[in-house]
């Protein structure tokens, strides 16, 4: 949505409402989701993020189109800094776009099978390496290894249990009450704007 010129063809053939991932704000949070950095300096990157936001959200101003914003909490390695950052960054896009956007989903990451995160959970050298490479704090080892062992081989788990285990080895400076606080927290700062939650439209 960043490119007015897709936006403004996508108006043009119907387009009323655009779904908007929006991606942290904090630079590590952004190589830890594995995002595209074009710019190789981090904090450069993250202010282009953000300054892409802005341009999506004056965009879909200038064209009349509504957005529905999504945010995910978590990821390999989040502490508490990067979760504060990430919680302020998307509290500063809600803000900018009271005007556009008309509705918001705050959800705790839950690590699907296929997902780079669900590989993490269940392939502990990988999150190790990744984790090493970001400079970030997993669980130990064997903590790892044996949370990995209960998701080997099924197809078919407890998706709440999944994200419990997701942050007790792979985000261990957090806990799963203190994501919870934060998504209430984004969720509030909705209400206060009379930005709809979900997809209660």
């Amino acid at each position: 949505m960043e490119k007015e010129q897709v936006l403004k063809a996508m108006q043009e053939i119907g387009f009323r409402i655009l779904f908007v991932g929006v991606d942290a704000g904090a630079s590590r949070s952004l190589q830890a989701l594995n995002k595209p950095l074009r710019n190789k300096d981090p904090v450069a990157a993250a202010q282009r993020m953000v300054d892409a936001n802005l341009r999506a959200l004056h965009n879909a101003r200038a064209h009349g189109v509504a957005i529905k914003a999504g945010f995910v909490l978590g990821h390999l390695g989040m502490n508490k800094a990067l979760l504060d950052e990430n919680i302020e960054t998307y509290i500063d896009f809600l803000k900018a776009g009271r005007d556009v956007i008309i509705s918001a989903d705050i959800e705790l990451l839950s690590p699907e099978p296929g997902s780079k995160d669900f590989r993490y959970l269940t392939n502990p050298d990988e999150a190790e390496t990744r984790a090493a490479q970001l400079g970030l704090a997993i669980g130990s080892r064997a903590l790892r290894q044996n949370v990995a062992e209960r998701y080997r081989n099924i197809d078919i788990f407890d998706r709440e249990t999944a994200i419990d285990d997701y942050v007790s080895v792979l985000m261990p400076e957090l806990s799963k009450e203190q994501l919870a606080i934060a998504r209430d927290q984004v969720r509030s700062e909705c209400n206060r704007l009379g930005i709809v939650i979900g997809d209660d439209l």
